[in-house]
């Protein structure tokens, strides 16, 4: 493969990490205008959940799919998942099929994120090669993280929700034109006698999604059956870790749930995810829906927050060689920790900068943590097991964030309906779900549109509060975890 060939090669699987990033935060700020539309303000949290739900159905079992059929058959599938259920997304009229699409997206997106990682090996046998790429990567996925808001505002302003589905579809489609003209392996698929877990991998997907759907329907269910939903999550959970002890190619080494130092550090990723989403879903939110912006001001909230994440992880590869992983994680946390603060004790006359700056302090606390933890945890882990622990780490924390999106929704909506009910009529969720509608804003008594941003910010101070939880969780965590840690690099070491 000239050098030529290998450039387009790798700037497909970029561009793929891009757009499966990009619908990480591009659909925020559509959301408003989508519950607007659909009056399904009780369905942001699946909205924006099913994506996650998907890619973390889809990560592991795209990897065993490459391993059987070989890569480029699995990404070309993944690809094509991907954007098909975009084109659907954005040609859809009820809110059901907009959740359905997600979903579809989801499981593709799994794949376009996890299978260049595997295809990169074949690309780039020479290790500080792929060291090298995977930086890009890591560049490009921050930035799509920055402009995914940018984009899906504008493009709510000026043409409608349905374009940040429909966007994916040219881009879907040159990445597979360029892979399938393009990119020839090196190795081909290996000849496995075993075979895929296909019982495990239906356990999984059913445990998170009886669990997804226990978090997110459990204010409507009955206390019977939240007991039976309940039991049934037990049920498979102990299922499943029968079923991968078993198993001659199990989706998850089992050994790893008793590595501290590894999962320790594992949550203290999980947890700064379930911080920062909650900032990129609910931020733009409190832009639009309490302070009256655009959608374009709504995504851009998120520009600070992006912007110091990438200028602090630069800088902080710097800092490694002057300070300990343990002051600087630290001090990371304590910027988060801040960020969560500065959320949480914010009242409804609070500005748009304020938002913005709160996102800065969280985007440098990202900075300084997130790369520094993705070096560690691999560290803790022996070498056969490497792979292993960073699919499992991949794994985690998108189902950690695919159930705190329902966590969310599901607290979020709980407050808007208390607040609605203490009107004693003069609010009904009708109207709470035209918000952000402009035409119903401007035909209704200013007292009415004040009433109305104050309830909405009462739901969205509500998921803030809880980051403050997660900030402090997150700082013990670090902390007691990085003993074991420096046990485990010393331990390697010798």
């Amino acid at each position: 493969m000239t050098k030529a060939v290998l450039r387009i090669v790798s700037f497909a699987f970029v561009l793929t990490n891009f757009m499966a990033g990009l619908d990480t935060s591009i659909i925020n700020t559509a959301l408003p205008k989508i519950v607007s539309d659909f009056h399904a303000s009780d369905q942001i949290g699946l909205i924006t959940g099913m994506y996650l739900f998907g890619v973390a159905c889809s990560t592991v079992v795209w990897g065993k799919l490459a391993e059987k059929y070989g890569s480029k058959r699995a990404f070309l599938a993944a690809t094509s998942l991907f954007t098909a259920a975009s084109l659907m997304g954005g040609l859809v009229n009820t809110v059901d099929l907009v959740i359905l699409s997600r979903l579809l997206m989801g499981i593709g997106g799994g794949g376009m994120m996890a299978l260049p990682f595997i295809i990169y090996v074949d690309l780039y046998p020479n290790p500080s090669d792929r060291a090298r790429i995977n930086g890009v990567i890591a560049s490009v996925y921050a930035f799509s993280t920055m402009v995914g808001p940018l984009i899906g505002g504008w493009l709510v302003d000026y043409l409608s929700w349905h374009w940040v589905f429909l966007v994916n579809v040219p881009v879907g489609v040159l990445c597979i034109i360029l892979t399938t003209g393009y990119y020839q392996p090196k190795t081909v698929a290996k000849n496995i006698s075993h075979k895929l877990d296909y019982v495990g991998v239906i356990v999984m997907i059913c445990l998170i999604a009886t669990l997804v759907y226990l978090l997110q329907s459990v204010g409507s269910l009955s206390a019977i059956a939240i007991i039976v939903l309940l039991v049934v999550v037990i049920v498979l959970l102990i299922l499943f870790i029968l079923i991968e002890r078993r198993a001659q190619m199990p989706l998850i080494p089992l050994e790893l749930f008793s590595n501290h130092a590894y999962m320790g550090q594992t949550t203290a990723e999980v947890l700064i995810l379930c911080m920062t989403f909650a900032y990129g879903v609910y931020a733009p939110m409190w832009a639009q829906n309490v302070l009256g912006t655009s959608a374009s001001l709504g995504g851009g909230t998120q520009l600070a927050s992006s912007i110091a994440m990438i200028l602090i992880t630069r800088i902080g590869s710097g800092l490694y060689d002057k300070l300990t992983p343990f002051k600087q994680s630290t001090i990371g946390f304590v910027f988060l920790l801040c960020s969560a603060v500065l959320l949480s004790a914010a009242d409804v006359g609070k500005s748009y900068w304020y938002i913005v700056v709160s996102g800065a302090l969280q985007g440098i606390g990202m900075g300084l943590t997130f790369p520094l933890l993705s070096v560690t945890f691999q560290e803790s882990v022996d070498k056969r097991l490497v792979g292993d622990a960073t699919t499992l780490n991949m794994l985690l924390r998108t189902i950690g964030q695919t159930l705190v999106a329902s966590v969310y929704g599901l607290i979020y909506n709980f407050v808007i309906k208390q607040s609605v009910r203490g009107t004693n009529g003069a609010v009904s969720i009708q109207m709470m779900n035209r918000i952000s509608d402009k035409t119903f804003l401007n035909s209704i008594t200013s007292k009415l549109d004040l009433l109305l941003r104050h309830i909405e910010f009462n739901g969205i101070h509500a998921v803030f509060v809880l980051v403050l939880g997660w900030a402090v969780l997150a700082l013990v965590v670090n902390t007691l975890t990085w003993q074991h840690i420096a046990k485990s690099l010393v331990t390697k070491k010798t």
